[in-house]
C-alpha cells in the first residue's frame, strides 16, 4: 500500500487527475449554492466536499428532504458549536441538483 501511495505522489498524471477532480467538485457545489441563491436560501460558497445550509430547524429540514428521498446530514454532528445547519454531499451531485435545491428551499423554512 505504501508503494503504492508513493508512486502516485511521484506520478505527474496524479497531479493533473487531481486538479480536475477539484475542479470538478467546485462546479458541483457552485451549482448547488447558485441554484440555492436563486431560491432565496443563503449559502456560502466554501471548500470541501460539502455544502452548509442553514437551516430554521434541522429536525424539519432532515424529515422534509428525507420525505423527497434526498439523503443530507444534521450539520450538528459536525460541528462544536450549537447550530442549526444541513451538511449536503455534493460530490455526487450531478443530474439532481434542481430537485435538490428545490428540496432544501421547503426545508429550510419552518
Amino acid at each position: 500500500m505504501q508503494s503504492a501511495a508513493a508512486w502516485l505522489l511521484r506520478d505527474p498524471s496524479t497531479d493533473e487527475t487531481l486538479v480536475q477532480a477539484r475542479d470538478l467538485y467546485v462546479k458541483r457545489r457552485a451549482a448547488l449554492i447558485d441554484a440555492l441563491a436563486e431560491r432565496g436560501i443563503e449559502a456560502a460558497h466554501g471548500g470541501g466536499l460539502c455544502a452548509w445550509i442553514p437551516v430554521s430547524s434541522e429536525p424539519f429540514a432532515l424529515v422534509t428532504m428525507a420525505a423527497r428521498g434526498i439523503a443530507v446530514h444534521p450539520g450538528a454532528k459536525f460541528s462544536v458549536l450549537p447550530s442549526s445547519h444541513l451538511r449536503v454531499a455534493t460530490a455526487n451531485l450531478t443530474d439532481r441538483c434542481e430537485e435538490v435545491a428545490d428540496g432544501i428551499a421547503l426545508a429550510a423554512v419552518n
